[in-house]
């Protein structure tokens, strides 16, 4: 062997002590804030990816074909995974407006689980540019910020991804098609289940409308508006037993929402009007299919309602272009 050979040979690290250090790194962001790291984890790629081809398709025409008539009502709502339990998925929907004796209508719903409304920036100007008759956020899409330990989670699991040499950054690795398309949840309503989900949700999330999140989404609803969209802000219920731990629909988003309706034009406030009964949740804040209906027919009409007013008539132009911010 050549002393170059030599050299190379221990110049080469030792497997363990790879592994050390890759442990040593990844570490790092759970022992210090992720904003002390300097890392800005980006949002993710697989939602991206899945969503776009579906907005494209929204654009491009009803997905469900209609006979004759006037164009369908056409709706974006945007949420988490309480939206996706509460309504139909996109089609379904469609057809169910229609079993109503209803106007008819074209939905397309995207949700992120433990969702705040910078989990959708990138897809915003894509939804304006399609200009939808209206526009469903859900209403704590206004308050939410990502929490302290759901920041250090992603920050983790990003530096891991990278390091691994992953494709398209996906956090979770989550499914896409099931993080969008329905799937019954578990029937569990008991004192542990609930301490659980509130422990995640405190960890995921953080109630705060100064942050960057609710800044982009009141920003999100005044370029809206300009268009001549109409913005629902909609309250999902939850059981009665989670809601006197964690309203749904807390009085100082209603407050905002309020604020907001009185400011632009064309933004409504939507909750449901009662409590619904424990037996319409398979958890605490998740609806079942009875639930689901009952809920989805609310909204369906609810819908219909707004557009009798005339939401086909031509939109006022507006200066502004929804790609340029």
């Amino acid at each position: 062997m050549t002393n170059q050979a030599r050299t190379k040979q221990r110049m080469r690290p030792a497997p363990l002590v790879c592994w050390v250090w890759a442990l040593v790194i990844i570490a790092v962001p759970l022992s210090r804030p992720p904003e002390m790291l300097g890392i800005e984890v980006p949002h993710s790629e697989a939602f991206q990816e899945f969503n776009d081809p579906r907005l494209e398709a929204f654009g491009s025409g009803p997905l469900t074909q209609f006979a004759g008539g006037p164009e369908p009502l056409r709706v974006v709502a945007l949420g988490n995974s309480r939206l996706k339990h509460a309504t139909f998925d996109d089609r379904r929907f469609g057809d169910f407006a229609a079993t109503l004796g209803e106007e008819r209508i074209e939905y397309l719903r995207i949700v992120n689980n433990w969702a705040i409304f910078q989990d959708f920036e990138l897809i915003t100007d894509q939804i304006l540019v399609l200009e939808p008759d209206v526009v469903v956020l859900q209403l704590e899409l206004l308050g939410l910020e990502r929490g302290a330990l759901g920041r250090t989670i992603l920050t983790r699991e990003y530096i891991i991804w990278r390091l691994a040499g992953y494709g398209p950054w996906n956090p979770r690795n989550a499914d896409q098609d099931e993080l969008q398309f329905h799937k019954p949840c578990t029937n569990i309503q008991t004192e542990d289940a609930l301490s659980r989900r509130l422990e995640r949700t405190y960890e995921w999330l953080r109630d705060d409308t100064g942050a960057e999140s609710a800044r982009l989404a009141r920003e999100f609803i005044a370029r809206a508006s300009s268009l001549g969209i109409t913005v629902v802000l909609l309250g999902i219920p939850m059981t009665e037993r989670m809601e006197q731990e964690r309203p749904s629909s807390p009085q100082h988003l209603v407050d905002i929402a309020g604020k907001l309706e009185a400011e632009a034009s064309g933004v409504i406030y939507l909750n449901y009007p009662e409590a619904l009964p424990d037996d319409r949740y398979c958890d605490f804040v998740h609806m079942n299919e009875p639930g689901r209906e009952e809920f989805s027919a609310w909204l369906v009409r609810e819908l219909v309602g707004l557009a009798r007013p005339g939401l086909h008539q031509t939109r006022p132009q507006s200066a502004e272009s929804p790609a340029s911010n």
